[in-house]
């Protein structure tokens, strides 16, 4: 609570027993949460419960106490996302299926736009402080805190964000050097993939970032990856099923999960015709 009160004290420029105070009022609604403490005391201020004077900022204890009544930060958020316009809340939303940070070139992919569309509709995101720019060789943007991805994931229709992904992921698929965002995105919508042209390619493309997830170690994405992947073979294709299996068996082994690695040998001896075909998987 002190750090709290120190905080609000220097942001709204008065003495510490003045900020104790409207501490103690909004510290059930924000848990001591930083972020939350200036969400809550901009929303005040553009309420005008919060206003500046000569002397510095002031407010009615009891008005704030009764705003807060009908006010939580997610819903402050919430109202926040919704005021952008039309196009530059879809381009959030796309982004936040895409995670918490996007390079400007992956979003334009994602989403079929030119470079300059793409720009325009992040701006107002920008302006009202939704996302930021992150420096970098690359032009990239992030959320501006966690808590607002939370909020516009959680406020997407399923249907509506299952249509979204499966669309930006084909899209990512045709960006060669973008295989393994397209594949990521493929992985909640999978099941939605009923050509057998476009299961191959996923099949190709799973397995080729599960390959490069092998290099760096992330064996519960690999594992994932290959789970998918085992979706959407043929399950006749046994030339196309052993090379999955073997590489989601290894995934179970190094992640500790070794009754599941075992259940996944025994489908691969089932495949198997000659002990030189699972010669990888057992050893």
């Amino acid at each position: 609570v002190s750090g709290s009160v120190t905080m609000v004290a220097e942001m709204l420029h008065v003495a510490s027993a003045m900020a104790a105070g409207l501490v103690e009022v909004i510290e059930p609604h924000t848990s001591g949460n930083p972020y939350e403490t200036v969400e809550l005391l901009n929303a005040l201020r553009q309420d005008g419960v919060l206003t500046a004077t000569a002397a510095g900022w002031r407010w009615n204890t009891p008005a704030v106490r009764a705003h807060l009544g009908r006010s939580e930060v997610a819903g402050l958020l919430a109202a926040r996302i919704e005021a952008l316009p039309a196009q530059s809340r879809e381009m959030v939303e796309a982004m936040a299926c895409l995670g918490g940070r996007a390079e400007v070139g992956v979003l334009q992919a994602a989403s079929g736009e030119p470079a300059s569309a793409v720009e325009q509709r992040l701006a107002p995101a920008l302006d009202e402080g939704v996302l930021a720019v992150e420096p970098g060789a690359r032009q990239a943007v992030r959320f501006r805190h966690d808590r607002i991805r939370e909020v516009i994931v959680r406020g997407l229709d399923p249907l509506r964000r299952r249509a979204q992904q499966l669309a930006m992921a084909r899209r990512l698929a045709g960006v060669p050097e973008l295989f393994a965002v397209a594949a990521e995105q493929y992985l909640p919508v999978v099941d939605a993939v009923d050509d057998p042209a476009e299961r191959r390619q996923v099949v190709a493309l799973l397995r080729r970032a599960a390959d490069q997830a092998v290099v760096i170690g992330d064996y519960a994405l690999v594992n994932a990856l290959l789970a998918a992947a085992l979706q959407l073979v043929d399950p006749d294709d046994t030339a196309g099923l052993v090379p999955v299996r073997t590489g989601r068996h290894a995934a179970l082994f190094s992640l500790g999960r070794l009754d599941e690695a075992d259940e996944e040998y025994h489908q691969i001896e089932r495949l198997s015709g000659t002990a030189v075909e699972r010669a990888d998987a057992a050893a």
